[in-house]
C-alpha cells in the first residue's frame, strides 16, 4: 500500500502528485486503535526497517521497492568479508602497522 504513488497533493490544483509511501504520522492514524497502541506500532516499525529487505526510508516516507534496500547490501557484505578470516586479519594488521609506524616505543 502507498508504495506506487500518484496521490494527489491536498490542496493542488491536480498537477501535483505525492512521491510514493506513507508517512509515520500516516501510517500510525491507520494502525493505532484499542488493540494496538503506538508505542507497539513504533517498536514493528523499527524491526521492520532493520529486517524487511524492501523497505525503503527517505526520512520522512516509508514504501516498499523492487530494488533492496542497503541491509541487503550490508548483509552481503559482511558474508563476503566474514567468509576469508587471512583477509581480515590482514587487514587489520596493516591499519595497525600503519597507526603505530613511527613510534618505536610501541611494543
Amino acid at each position: 500500500m502507498y508504495s506506487f504513488g500518484g496521490r494527489r497533493r491536498d490542496g493542488a490544483n491536480g498537477t501535483e502528485f505525492l512521491p510514493p509511501g506513507i508517512t509515520e504520522t500516516e501510517l500510525l492514524s491507520v494502525c493505532v486503535g484499542p488493540d494496538l497502541d503506538s508505542t507497539t506500532a513504533l517498536a514493528c516499525l523499527k524491526e521492520l526497517k532493520e529486517q524487511c529487505l524492501y523497505l525503503h526510508f527517505d526520512g520522512v516516507r516509508y514504501c516498499f521497492k523492487k530494488d533492496p534496500n542497503v541491509t541487503l547490501l550490508i548483509e552481503q557484505e559482511s558474508e563476503a568479508v566474514g567468509r576469508d578470516d587471512r583477509r581480515v586479519e590482514e587487514r587489520i594488521k596493516e591499519m595497525l602497522e600503519a597507526r603505530i609506524s613511527g613510534r618505536n616505543a610501541v611494543i
